[in-house]
């Protein structure tokens, strides 16, 4: 008989890994152009759009005005990171985003015009992988603890 606990276990470095794709498809799909509910940002404000566009902004990288990407210099999206995450409780944890610095800053404005995040809404692609590295970290215990290889296939 297997322990269900057992099977769930995750390793502070299996949680560590779980963080970081987390962050990565956060951004990449903020970088789409969709928000937490996975609706499309609203569009830029035309004086905005001009500037960009136009590339008048300081170490800008971005001219994309078509779809809102989140992205002018790159600095915002660049800088979210994993703040901390373990396992210690048997309880999974992880927490990322900003230090108290000028991304964080700007990622709290934008968020009030654009849903970057809401009460644990990420948007479908970031939520969708969260389950999916769920259901590859139970496969992988299964196929070690029953020494047959389990396949985790999501549609």
């Amino acid at each position: 008989m297997f322990k269900l606990s057992k099977i769930l276990e995750f390793t502070s470095g299996a949680v560590g890994s779980l963080a970081d794709r987390t962050v990565k498809r956060h951004v990449h799909n903020l970088f789409q152009g969709r928000d937490a509910e996975n609706n499309l940002f609203e569009k830029y404000k035309i004086p905005y759009a001009k500037r960009k566009a136009a590339g008048k902004y300081k170490n800008q990288i971005s001219k994309t005005v078509n779809r809102v990407n989140m992205t002018l210099t790159g600095k915002m999206l660049g800088n979210m990171q994993v703040l901390k995450s373990n396992y210690q409780t048997k309880e999974l944890k992880f927490t990322y985003g900003y230090k108290k610095n000028r991304s964080g800053t700007k990622f709290f404005n934008n968020n009030k015009t654009r849903m970057l995040v809401d009460d644990q809404a990420l948007g479908e692609e970031t939520e969708d992988g969260l389950v999916r590295d769920f259901a590859e970290n139970i496969a992988k215990n299964l196929s070690r603890m029953t020494k047959t290889k389990y396949v985790v296939t999501m549609e």
